[in-house]
């Protein structure tokens, strides 16, 4: 069992972390990493009230390098308008795994992402 735990310790898993723009998906990458909303920490995922992330953005987890966040830009916004749009500019296909955040409900982009992850065989929490 010791072994298992062990190997399990190497191998990479790079999270994407969507949803819709202003879900706190951000916020959530420096939570679980540890660290403060903070413009002025280098290591912090940009937060705002608009559209921060634009481009898919790395976050290693402090305690393992093997875990990876991806910051994905929020689906529903002029720059990634619908899934299909989302889909080619984000690539989906590179992430291990997703966890899609929502701020409220779980609404129509989200439904659509999750279809979209399930069908490419990867699991969404």
């Amino acid at each position: 069992m010791r072994e298992k735990l062990e190997e399990s310790k190497n191998v990479k898993i790079k999270f994407g972390v969507t949803g819709m723009s202003g879900a706190g998906k951000s916020s959530f990458i420096n939570s679980i990493r540890g660290i403060e909303d903070d413009d002025d920490d280098e290591l912090a995922a940009k937060v705002g009230q608009v559209e921060s992330t634009l481009e898919p953005a790395s976050y290693t987890y402090p305690d393992n390098p093997n875990i990876t966040f991806m910051d994905l830009p929020g689906i529903g916004t002029p720059k990634f308008p619908n899934l299909k749009i989302y889909c080619k500019k984000v690539k989906l296909e590179t992430y291990d795994v997703f966890l899609i955040l929502t701020s409220v409900r779980f609404l129509e982009y989200d439904l659509q992402l999750a279809k979209k992850i399930n069908s490419m065989n990867k699991s969404c929490f």
